[in-house]
């Protein structure tokens, strides 16, 4: 099976602890009730063998903490690919996060050969945006990340963050779901 995630922020603290506000609106009262539950949620519907595309912005925090749950992720899936579209959270951890992903990209195309789509991934949705409308009608539709539970799907684009999916990887299985929706029974009256 393949997964899709994004904006994971394993060591954030800006949760509402302290001084410091709670910028993703998130229901922790901790870093590491934050970080376990991301990571629960990941490890209740992930197989060994199953492919993880992550859209980005893996570790906000603390490292050290937040690399101890990368390590188990390997440990847990030999036999699985981890490929990570880079964030903005991502770009100063690249050596780091290497160790944990097979693949690293900025942007990457992807075949769904049984539905006959090419599926776009990027962390930005204005990214995703202007590959959709400028640059190639080639494409069906965007996976992205980054703006957390700002929104779910927009026409074409489909967010993946776990603020948006109660803190869960989203299977492939769903994103068809979301797509044909948006396809076959989304009208006028949906979206702005």
């Amino acid at each position: 099976m393949i997964y899709y995630t994004s904006d994971w922020h394993l060591g954030e603290t800006r949760l509402g602890i302290g001084n410091k506000p709670n910028v993703f609106y998130r229901p922790f009262a901790s870093t590491i009730e934050n970080d376990n539950t991301i990571m629960n949620n990941f490890y209740q519907v992930f197989k060994d063998g199953d492919i993880l595309w992550h859209l980005g912005d893996v570790i906000s925090g603390d490292i050290k903490a937040s690399e101890r749950y990368l390590e188990e992720m390997r440990r847990m899936y030999p036999n699985s690919k981890f490929n990570l579209i880079v964030g903005n959270y991502d770009t100063d951890k690249l050596d780091l996060l290497s160790n944990y992903f097979d693949t690293l990209h900025d942007e990457f195309s992807l075949v769904d050969f049984n539905d006959n789509m090419l599926i776009y991934l990027n962390h930005y949705p204005t990214k995703c945006k202007k590959k959709l409308t400028e640059e190639s009608a080639d494409y069906t539709f965007a996976i992205t990340g980054h703006i957390h539970s700002l929104w779910k799907v927009k026409p074409n684009i489909i967010n993946v963050g776990v603020d948006a999916w109660h803190f869960k990887p989203v299977s492939h299985n769903e994103i068809m779901f979301c797509w044909n929706a948006m396809q076959n029974h989304y009208d006028d009256d949906v979206f702005l």
